[in-house]
């Protein structure tokens, strides 16, 4: 049966003539659920009638008056009541990756990392303690330099040689950061989208299952749905979905949902994050960094002294992770990758007409390679 599309006043009358029709003729069902909805209010058909003309009315709990009877109105799923609120692909989606068993992935592990070379992330989450103990770490890492958590050129310094000295450490602080990080934001975007829905459905007097399948509503609001929305031949769901609509553009929301998938980095707020738990695993990483500067001062050939002088003797005249050109043959170009601190040795990449090589290079062959790179075969390196 095609849709009839009329305006309200007429709709109105319409709905009056047929209404009137349907009682001179009969006190039983009307196959049409707007014309039932409003003979069940005014005590002309039952409840097993009512739950005969839709067959998504999947309870009904009579009030009185009838017309505040409330009707729980069943979808197949999820998917089928956001389509029909019109929402993009791409909410329902992002919806149900937060409904997910293991939620939505807002962070990146590679962007993480990045942040933290660059100084930020993890820094602005520690507690005074591990403030604390970081200072000690950098008194002994980057001996000579003021600890300044505010300087930014100092927490890319920290950030470096924390990768190159802790690689390890370092990867589990920030596999732990991600973890809380990921726990907050689909914590935030949950409860931003609960309360778009319940700001909407307190407004009309409703309630929605956490399946989102299943909604209460009073039968009187599908009623008015249905008048107000040119709804006449509507169904149960096509009602619920006229006033959940209308609700939304009532409230400020233009008559529509989402919008979330494309704000996704906005779901982050500090009373979600585990800052506890994220510092006592900090806390338990900082004390084996102390410990194992400590227990390796005293090596042979200077223990991690050795490195650190050979690793500032290099970051203090080359920049790191940039590429460089030769300076006796502008042909080539080098970058240094980072350090190797068992070997003291350099990573480099070399970048050669043919490709780019890694090499790992002692103090001496570097600055070999750089002043007298004839000594090499580049092609070959």
């Amino acid at each position: 049966m095609g849709k009839i599309k009329l305006s309200e006043s007429e709709l109105i009358q319409v709905i009056k003539r047929i209404v009137k029709e349907s009682d001179d003729k009969s006190n039983g069902p009307n196959d049409n659920f707007v014309i039932a909805l409003r003979n069940y209010a005014k005590g002309k058909i039952t409840k097993d009638d009512l739950y005969d003309i839709d067959n998504s009315i999947y309870y009904i709990e009579p009030k009185t008056p009838l017309g505040q009877t409330i009707l729980t109105i069943e979808f197949k799923d999820e998917e089928e009541l956001l389509n029909l609120l019109e929402m993009s692909d791409d909410d329902i989606w992002f919806m149900r990756a937060l409904n997910a068993y293991d939620g939505y992935d807002f962070m990146d592990s590679y962007q993480i990392e990045q942040d933290f070379k660059e100084g930020y992330g993890v820094y602005g989450e520690l507690d005074e303690e591990n403030v604390n103990k970081l200072a000690d770490l950098s008194s002994i890492l980057l001996s000579g330099k003021e600890f300044d958590l505010d300087n930014e050129d100092f927490k890319i310094a920290l950030s470096q040689i924390l990768l190159d000295v802790f690689p390890k450490e370092i990867d589990y602080i920030l596999g732990d950061f991600e973890m809380e990080k990921e726990s907050e934001m689909n914590a935030v975007a949950n409860k931003a989208i609960k309360e778009e829905f319940d700001d909407v459905l307190l407004s009309v007097g409703a309630n929605i299952n956490s399946g989102f399948d299943r909604i209460d509503i009073k039968l009187s609001d599908l009623y008015a749905a249905a008048l107000q929305s040119n709804l006449y031949n509507g169904d149960a769901k096509e009602l619920v979905a006229s006033v959940l609509k209308r609700a939304s553009d009532n409230n400020g929301g233009g008559g529509s949902f989402g919008g979330w998938y494309e704000n996704s980095y906005e779901y982050q707020d500090p009373e979600y994050f585990d800052s506890k738990s994220f510092n006592n695993y900090v806390s338990r990483q900082f004390d084996e960094m102390l410990e194992s500067l400590e227990s390796n001062s005293d090596d042979v050939n200077g223990g991690i002294k050795e490195y650190l002088d050979f690793r500032n003797r290099i970051v203090s005249k080359f920049k790191i992770d940039n590429w460089i050109d030769l300076p006796k043959d502008k042909k080539y170009k080098y970058k240094i990758k980072g350090f190797d601190k068992d070997d003291i040795k350099i990573f480099v990449e070399l970048m050669t007409p043919l490709g780019v090589k890694p090499v790992k290079l002692s103090e001496e062959n570097f600055y070999n390679l750089l002043y007298q790179p004839s000594l090499f075969n580049l092609e070959e390196v």
